[in-house]
């Protein structure tokens, strides 16, 4: 058994008597955020190589994540069953959750890889889904820290937010990166929150901290640089469609809502429509940094 606190919130995960020794090493981005405090556990996760999938299930749907896709199914009572396939449509790992998040059994199926694409997608998942009854969204996202301050860049994938990301990196003064996909954001008595996570794509940045949220931009190419800030519909809008949620939850989707419509009251929200240069990247940073 491990307990890890992410976002703020304490999650255990446990190992199942039958499982590979392999486990651990598909943990090793979670290494940052081990946790011995006694804290409220939000989500036991227990990781079992024996499916207890059930066929007694009402469809619910099959959603595209962009690397796989995710059967949903709900049972008897209320839980949560999924069925995790990668980008091949391979199985990955069957997942069972209550309808809270608060207990999950994940089984992990096929290769090695396969094994930790379930594990990571399944975690993350469950994660997300239990983080929002604790006021916390995890966003697709790039986050760099800059003045004590976190800043968000969002984007349709392969648009550029991690190359912009990369600018403020190499062209901005005493910045850091935080996150290159999936910073996490809570509202923290009455303040708006970004913590590092364990899962930031393609680029190994695993930071266990938490810093106040500046700004959120989201990034579009163009073929001149310029800033314009949102208004409160415009940026409810573009910060709901980067986060992790089940719209086929009316619960889970409500909470959201609130979750978004706190942050935008408080937080800024920008498009930076540019080209991916140096130029864009001080400009942004003179006008939402200041």
């Amino acid at each position: 058994m491990r307990r890890y606190k992410i976002g703020g919130n304490t999650i255990e995960i446990r190992f199942a008597a039958d499982i590979d020794g392999d486990v651990m090493q598909m943990l090793q981005s979670f290494e940052a955020f081990a946790s011995s405090d006694d804290d409220e556990v939000v989500m036991e996760f227990t990781i079992s190589d024996k499916s207890t999938l059930s066929e007694e299930k009402e469809w619910v749907g099959n959603f595209d994540t962009g690397n796989g896709h995710i059967d949903v199914s709900r049972l008897q009572g209320g839980d949560y069953q999924f069925i995790i396939r990668n980008i091949i449509n391979e199985e990955c790992c069957h997942l069972i959750t209550d309808e809270y998040f608060r207990n999950c059994h994940c089984t992990l199926i096929g290769s090695r890889e396969g094994r930790e694409f379930g594990l990571n997608n399944s975690l993350m998942l469950s994660y997300a889904m239990s983080g929002i009854l604790n006021n916390t969204i995890v966003v697709h996202a790039s986050c760099v820290k800059y003045n004590g301050k976190a800043y968000l860049f969002v984007a349709k994938s392969g648009t550029g937010k991690s190359t912009h990301a990369a600018m403020w990196l190499r062209y901005i003064d005493g910045c850091e990166l935080i996150n290159d996909d999936n910073p996490i954001v809570r509202i923290e008595r009455e303040r708006v929150m970004v913590y590092g996570s364990p899962w930031s794509g393609k680029t190994p940045c695993y930071r266990n901290v938490c810093i106040p949220l500046g700004a959120i931009t989201r990034i579009e190419r163009a073929s001149e640089n310029r800033v314009v800030r949102l208004s409160s519909s415009q940026s409810f809008a573009s910060l709901l469609t980067t986060c992790s949620v089940m719209q086929c939850d009316n619960r889970l989707y409500e909470r959201v809502i609130a979750i978004i419509s706190a942050i935008i009251h408080d937080i800024p929200m920008y498009t930076l429509y540019c080209r991916p240069d140096k130029a864009a990247a001080i400009l942004c940073n003179e006008i939402i940094a200041k």
